[in-house]
């Protein structure tokens, strides 16, 4: 089947979600994934099929994060780093599979952002945990880092490389795939990349959603789905206004307390926060010597959410 071809067959499949978003956000700007309008729940879920791991060097973001998010969600983690690490993503998947292997749905993002758990369940209601599915959002059109170029692999309706700031969101089936768990278990810089010749990415340390989209691109068969999110731009101010999202992300740790109310009617299931913590000690390879701490994201803004506390 051509390409064309697939992508119409993703979108027969896979209900339409969008987002809101900021592609190189500045101040008080903010990205929302949105609550998709067509979204039946065909295939309904609940909070404990749901394991949820948010990738923090920060201390300071690690208590609003349990507060208004974590502690309501029975499979919630801080996944805790000591640094940079290009593959905090894909060992992240790695860490929620191991601690949750029975989730139906496995959801790994940055610490700057907040969920709205409900939405999120009403979400992943509209898709079938038993197939193979990413649900994430592409970079932006203007970006010239395109699947095939970035990973060196044509990936059939997925054009742009999958951001990661909202999270990348795999079901089950894939997660528990042989070809996914084989592709989990190579060297973390081995799969094969390139930097777009227009960007000043360092082509031996990427961004670590663009790591994990590389590993999705090289095992990608005709089996497997993309829920696709659209995406425009929000201010901040506006989040209390904005329509129903799933996740907002380019927060400050006051602006994630703030939005707690969205998940306050929810119980809280985790009575010590230390529940909350799962520690990625291999990553690896660090910084060469002399670079910046601070590494560039594929829509050029920068990215310290993996800075050293």
């Amino acid at each position: 089947m051509s390409v064309l071809g697939w992508s119409l067959l993703v979108l027969c499949l896979s209900p339409l979600t969008t987002a809101l978003l900021v592609e190189k956000p500045g101040k008080g700007q903010a990205d929302l994934m949105l609550l998709p309008q067509n979204a039946a729940a065909h295939f309904p879920v609940s909070l404990n099929d749901i394991a949820i791991g948010m990738i923090s060097g920060r201390a300071k973001y690690r208590k609003p994060l349990k507060d208004a998010v974590l502690q309501h969600a029975p499979h919630g983690f801080i996944l805790r780093v000591a640094g940079k690490c290009m593959c905090s993503f894909s060992h992240g998947f790695m860490k929620l599979k191991r601690k949750v292997p029975k989730a139906k749905w496995y959801f790994v993002g940055d610490d700057d952002a907040f969920i709205d758990l409900q939405n999120l369940v009403r979400t992943l209601s509209a898709y079938d945990h038993k197939k193979k599915i990413v649900v994430s959002v592409q970079h932006m059109k203007q970006h010239p880092n395109l699947m095939s170029t970035h990973c060196t692999k044509q990936v059939p309706g997925v054009t742009r490389g999958l951001y990661g700031g909202t999270g990348h969101i795999l079901s089950a089936a894939l997660v528990h795939s042989t070809e996914y768990k084989h592709m989990m278990g190579k060297k973390c810089g081995s799969i094969p990349h390139k930097a777009d010749k227009a960007s000043k990415h360092d082509t031996k340390f990427v961004e670590a959603d663009g790591e994990h989209a590389c590993r999705l691109a090289h095992i990608w068969t005709s089996d497997y789905f993309h829920g696709t999110l659209n995406r425009v731009r929000l201010e901040s101010s506006k989040l209390d206004t904005a329509p129903p999202f799933v996740t907002a992300h380019h927060l400050s740790p006051g602006q994630i307390a703030a939005l707690a109310h969205k998940n306050r009617h929810l119980p809280i299931v985790h009575h010590k926060s230390t529940h909350m913590d799962l520690h990625i000690n291999q990553c690896t390879p660090s910084p060469s010597p002399g670079r910046t701490a601070v590494m560039l994201t594929s829509d050029a803004s920068f990215d310290d959410s993996l800075e050293m506390d």
